[in-house]
């Protein structure tokens, strides 16, 4: 049964497309074969990153800081708003090949991933692995 429970967080997690995947499809959509490589490798050191803190007790730091999981959660969303208010704001443009000068295509990625709730949701589940609940309450 406690299998059962976290392969089904785990599935929801992953089937629902996120910023990474949105990320990455919008940049491979450029054609820049560079700067998707480049995207690729950010959310993969982020996600990197993300297993590195589960692995040293991501989730013993938020029980004893609650507030950091709430910095963390209000970094996301803020930065996701941000992402959502620059593609509306260039809907009725075309893809560009190339952003700006000095357009970090890495830490786009990077910075996308670790402010990524399904990432803090899915890395920090692993350890609630005797009460598979406790995730979603471990989320309000």
């Amino acid at each position: 049964m406690l299998f059962i429970s976290i392969f089904f967080i785990h599935l929801c997690v992953l089937v629902v497309p996120g910023p990474d995947f949105l990320l990455n499809s919008r940049t491979r959509l450029t054609g820049n074969k560079k700067a998707v490589i480049q995207v690729v490798t950010g959310t993969t050191l982020g996600a990197i990153i993300w297993a590195l803190f589960s692995l040293l007790g991501l989730h013993l730091i938020f029980q004893y800081y609650p507030f950091l999981r709430e910095l963390v959660l209000f970094g996301g969303l803020v930065y996701l708003f941000y992402l959502v208010f620059q593609i509306y704001r260039s809907a009725d443009l075309p893809l560009p090949a190339e952003h700006g000068i000095g357009h970090s295509y890495f830490f786009t990625g990077l910075l996308t991933n670790l402010t990524n709730p399904k990432a803090l949701l899915y890395f920090s589940s692993i350890h609630f692995g005797s009460n598979p609940s406790n995730v979603f309450l471990f989320l309000l």
